[in-house]
């Protein structure tokens, strides 16, 4: 998660954020055989409180990040993992992974 300088600003721009980045940061532990990928929602008090899914989206192949009971979505996740790293996380970013089609 390297960040680079823009000079001419002096702010810190963020790099991409990758698909094995999001799982680390989202803790995940489960892997279905349909792709869809479980974590443990980063918005909550309770770390365990709700699970979160990462799935394909149909055609397009980016990523849907969605949390399961709580209805937390891309901007509130985001927003979440912004506090936890201290890194600038947005619902773009999220929204932006590509997740490779399974089998």
């Amino acid at each position: 998660m390297a960040d680079s300088e823009d000079h001419g600003t002096r702010s810190v721009v963020n790099s991409k954020l990758t698909l094995a980045e999001l799982y680390a940061l989202l803790d995940v532990d489960e892997i279905r055989p349909n792709g869809a990928v479980y974590g443990w929602c980063p918005t909550h008090e309770n770390p365990h409180a709700f699970r979160v899914r990462i799935a394909r989206r149909t055609f397009d192949g980016f990523v849907k990040v969605e949390g399961m009971g709580c209805g937390c979505r891309e901007a509130t996740i985001a927003s979440a993992l912004s506090l936890r790293t201290g890194r600038t996380i947005t619902a773009d970013d999220l929204l932006t992974i590509v997740m490779e089609p399974v089998g």
